[in-house]
């Protein structure tokens, strides 16, 4: 656990470092809380490369329906219009279901679904994009 921000901060650091300096633990576990105290010192441990992992990866899909180009994030699987409203916010890298996704699904699943065609090949793209579609058969999400 590391020090928190706020009243208890000091006081959980004053007892690992006199816990670090008692008479009473092995030599082993004493120098265990040491090694503790100086990753957590020297911030070993923190990313400094969040802005990458945040950035959506956007690939432009044509959206069989009507033939337009939308935009998906391979990370989180959002499709949008608007390249914009990509590039203003930051990915969570991780797919959320939500209606308008199961309104996705129900566009793309019987075009897909067709004779092959243009219009099934750019379905089944969308699909797999979309996290939709896994292992040919469609996702069973609610």
């Amino acid at each position: 656990m590391l020090p928190a921000k706020g009243p208890n901060e000091s006081s959980w650091w004053k007892d690992c470092v006199r816990a670090s300096k008692n008479a009473d633990i092995s030599d082993d576990l004493k120098k265990g809380a040491r090694t503790v105290l100086e990753i957590i010192d020297s911030g070993a441990f923190r990313t400094t490369d969040t802005a990458a992992d945040s950035t959506h990866q956007i690939e432009a899909i044509v959206w069989p329906a009507n033939f337009t180009v939308r935009f998906a994030c391979v990370h989180c699987k959002r499709c949008v219009n608007n390249i914009r409203r990509l590039t203003g916010s930051q990915c969570p890298r991780k797919m959320v279901w939500t209606k308008f996704r199961k309104g996705q699904r129900d566009i793309l699943v019987p075009l897909a679904a067709q004779a092959p065609s243009a219009r099934q090949r750019a379905a089944s793209r969308a699909l797999d994009i979309l996290g939709l579609q896994q292992d040919g058969a469609v996702d069973q999400n609610p």
